[in-house]
């Protein structure tokens, strides 16, 4: 007698049984698809879970067990992907934007391998550990109140530009000690970032977002050097006087890792504290029961952080040939981690398409990813949204869609998830 098969497993052998294997031939950079994936995941996750796109030719993996498996093998599964980049290196305008006035892209954290990638983690990974994070809660709640405070009177607001995206980029910048007046700045270059690794943005779109990231490669190299004259102890003055066998990390190599560092505190925390509140209202009652049971507040981001993750994909590069489920994929094949798929997987989670406060597994998901590139700025994040949302619950009630055409407006993204407007209407307490 054969044990019980798991739910993706159990679909797999029907889908094959009724002959239609690999029915699905679309490709993810589908606009509909880009637009909502999620669908997609569940199709791929049955019928083909380890999907050549016929468009990209990239190796779409969606199930929670292949993912888990490729994050932890990076001798086999490269983080050095051609992909990252998305078309960029290969135009020379934006190559000759970075010669003459900026720094070439260059391995520091998201894209290096061990024993490589050791070097620049071991410097950050202090900087975003818990330590940190419960030195800067107080910041964190001062500022929240304080977001609160600018939207309450009005008895609406549009959350996405009025609280989720102040909130991290405001974070993020206080500590790596930026004046608050470059906010702005921050966040058009953080945007920057995400959109120019983005495969659905024209070459056109790249070049524009390179004379930006260019302009925030100048800032850091002038906060460097002063940093270098007259240390403040900030983040920024930690990373330029650290050593790593003797040595320092060059500006190049600076400016990366503060690159990395600014999306990894700002944009995907933006996402997940927009797709949460919008993931509350939808569900009646769910608001009320937060409220009356705070406790229950990590939970419910825990959830949603699983169902909707800020950050859907990921890539990685084959070092060799691999076989991943029942596909090899040749060497120097583009990988690409659906994120986004793992925390709907029926084989890791039961009804896993329904939000479940009292969900066992609750916090396993991979919306952080796994292994050695396992998110640095998750305890912040976790931070900023528990805080967030105990106090929007404890001072706002009534939270519903504002009464307006398209009051959650997404713009499509082949890696991010999260609406970039978000119209609200709520009532005070007390």
């Amino acid at each position: 007698m054969g044990g019980v098969l798991d739910p993706a497993t159990r679909c797999l052998q029907l889908v094959r049984r009724s002959g239609m294997t690999n029915r699905f031939d679309r490709s993810l950079t589908s606009p509909d698809i880009v637009a909502c994936p999620f669908a997609t995941y569940r199709t791929l996750q049955c019928e083909a879970p380890v999907y050549r796109d016929p468009v990209t030719g990239w190796y779409e993996v969606t199930r929670f067990e292949d993912l888990r498996r490729i994050a932890a093998d990076p001798a086999r599964f490269s983080s050095a992907s051609p992909a990252f980049a998305a078309g960029s290196a290969s135009d020379p305008e934006i190559t000759r934007m970075y010669e003459e006035d900026g720094f070439p892209p260059i391995p520091t954290l998201l894209t290096n391998d061990p024993p490589n990638h050791r070097k620049f983690r071991s410097l950050v990974d202090k900087a975003f550990g818990l330590k940190r994070v419960l030195e800067t809660e107080a910041f964190i709640e001062a500022l929240v109140e304080n977001l609160i405070d600018r939207m309450a009177p009005a008895g609406r607001a549009e959350f996405v530009a009025e609280f989720a995206i102040p909130l991290p980029v405001t974070v993020i910048a206080h500590m790596l000690g930026v004046p608050e007046d470059r906010l702005g700045d921050f966040k058009r270059w953080s945007d920057a970032l995400m959109l120019s690794s983005d495969i659905t943005t024209s070459i056109e779109r790249k070049r524009e977002l390179t004379r930006e990231i260019v302009t925030m490669q100048q800032f850091f190299k002038h906060t460097i050097l002063q940093e270098q004259e007259r240390p403040s102890g900030s983040l920024i003055s930690a990373l330029v006087e650290a050593q790593i066998d003797g040595e320092k990390l060059t500006q190049q190599e600076l400016t990366h890792t503060l690159q990395s560092l600014l999306v990894a505190g700002n944009e995907t925390t933006t996402n997940a504290l927009a797709n949460a509140l919008r993931m509350m209202i939808e569900r009646p009652g769910l608001e009320q029961r937060l409220r009356a049971d705070p406790e229950l507040i990590p939970a419910f981001l825990e959830e949603t952080l699983r169902l909707e993750a800020p950050l859907q994909a990921l890539f990685r590069r084959a070092s060799e040939d691999v076989v991943v489920g029942d596909v090899t994929i040749p060497k120097d094949s583009t990988i690409v981690m659906r994120w986004g798929a793992a925390g709907r997987d029926p084989s890791q989670f039961e009804q896993p398409e329904t939000l479940i406060l009292e969900r066992q597994n609750i916090a396993q998901h991979l919306t952080f990813g796994f292994g050695i590139h396992y998110c640095l700025g998750n305890q912040l994040a976790r931070a900023e949204l528990r805080i967030a949302f105990g106090k929007l619950l404890a001072r706002l009630r009534d939270f519903q869609l504002a009464a307006v055409d398209n009051p959650a407006v997404y713009e499509p993204s082949f890696i991010a998830y999260g609406p970039t407007r978000l119209e609200i209407e709520f009532a005070t307490n007390g």
